[in-house]
């Protein structure tokens, strides 16, 4: 495993695990739904389920007899991690739409029926066809929901600004939200992509792309929650 590849995929679970505990930790002086619901996102799926699922495959840190464990409690928590949230951007920025209840709705049944199988072929690895099509759907799902409205509600306050009437820092951090929730997509294409060359391992090219994501990803999340002070400073000057 390269440089490039320690790199990319420690800093996405480091930063995913800071991120998610700060957003917990906001959420238990709030009481807020959104911040609880996206903190669990950050440190169960980044965090703890990507971790464990890149420590599985990518860096082969398992026994054979562990190993299925691991996948099962990195993907469960990956799982976990998609619906927390699905839900919370429902939460932000569709709190008024009933149509976001289908669509979590959806993400839920897939997720759950990737459960299911998985739990039926535990000694499985990698997993059957179905349990992968539908945990990387689900996930796809959530994390292409995540940058659609990042990116939309970025391109909403760039409009805004224009007669004064947005925050340019703001707008800044939803295009980080947006960017990092889009590599969060590519690093699961990348997935779907690899089942079709070889499942059993991570093939060497894919697994560069996927540690790249991983950073961009990185930077997406942790910027977009721990701006600069400097912006900071400008956001409240303005």
């Amino acid at each position: 495993m390269g440089a490039l590849s320690i790199v990319g995929f420690g800093s996405f679970v480091v930063a995913s695990f800071l991120v998610g505990l700060r957003l917990l930790g906001i959420a238990t002086r709030t009481g807020k739904a959104p911040e609880l619901a996206i903190g669990a996102a950050f440190l169960a799926s980044g965090g703890l389920g990507y971790g464990l699922i890149v420590l599985a495959f990518a860096l082969h840190a398992f026994s054979a007899p562990v190993m299925p464990i691991a996948v099962l409690v990195g993907n469960t928590s990956a799982s976990c991690g998609a619906i927390a949230l699905a839900f919370g951007i429902w939460r932000i920025f569709r709190p008024a739409d009933r149509w976001p209840l289908a669509l979590t709705a959806v993400i839920v049944a897939l997720l759950v029926v990737s459960f299911v199988g998985r739990l039926r072929n535990v000694a499985v690895v990698p997993a059957p066809a179905f349990v992968f099509w539908t945990f990387t759907i689900g996930s796809v799902a959530s994390y292409a929901w995540s940058a659609f409205e990042s990116l939309r509600f970025h391109a909403m306050l760039r409009r805004r600004m224009r007669i004064g009437l947005a925050d340019a820092d703001i707008a800044r951090r939803f295009l980080l939200w947006g960017v990092a929730g889009s590599a969060a997509v590519g690093i699961h294409v990348c997935s779907a992509a690899n089942r079709f060359l070889d499942p059993d391992t991570i093939h060497p090219a894919l697994l560069t792309v996927q540690a790249a994501l991983g950073l961009g990803a990185a930077s997406g999340i942790w910027f977009a929650f721990f701006p600069p002070h400097r912006s900071r400073r400008t956001a409240l000057s303005e």
